[in-house]
């Protein structure tokens, strides 16, 4: 499980690179948010999922959404410790989606990256990680 947690931190800071490097766009992105339902407990056994939901705005530029999910893609068929189920959403949709999903129980287990406005937002509900 310890390999499937690093695994996953390598596809975020791989991300966080991937979108620094994306040129500037030329007209903004839009996206349609994707509706979740909770992940089924009773499911099949196999890989633990990873749910994460990706707010994006404009920064990324047209296509990266799809390169964001091909990376994803990649790691999963690399590998069978984890399957990560990426869910890109309009940044401020983003915002609402977690709002309700705070509000129900059903958080993803990822949410971001977000820059200090975003993570501001909701201050209190991020899960402390320090050792």
């Amino acid at each position: 499980m310890e390999r499937g947690k690093v695994l996953v931190a390598c596809l975020v800071v791989g991300l966080l690179v991937l979108v620094a490097c994306v040129p500037a766009p030329t007209a903004s992105l839009t996206l349609a948010p994707t509706a979740t339902a909770p992940l089924d407990p009773t499911a099949t056994p196999g890989p633990p999922l990873v749910r994460w939901v990706l707010p994006i705005g404009t920064g990324p530029g047209p296509g990266a959404d799809q390169v964001l999910m091909d990376l994803v893609d990649g790691l999963n068929e690399s590998q069978d410790e984890v399957h990560v189920i990426l869910e890109i959403v309009p940044i401020l949709v983003g915002y609402d989606e977690l709002r309700a999903e705070l509000a129900v129980g059903n958080l993803p287990d990822l949410f971001g990256p977000v820059g200090r406005r975003g993570a501001n937002a909701f201050r209190d509900e991020w899960l402390d990680i320090e050792p």
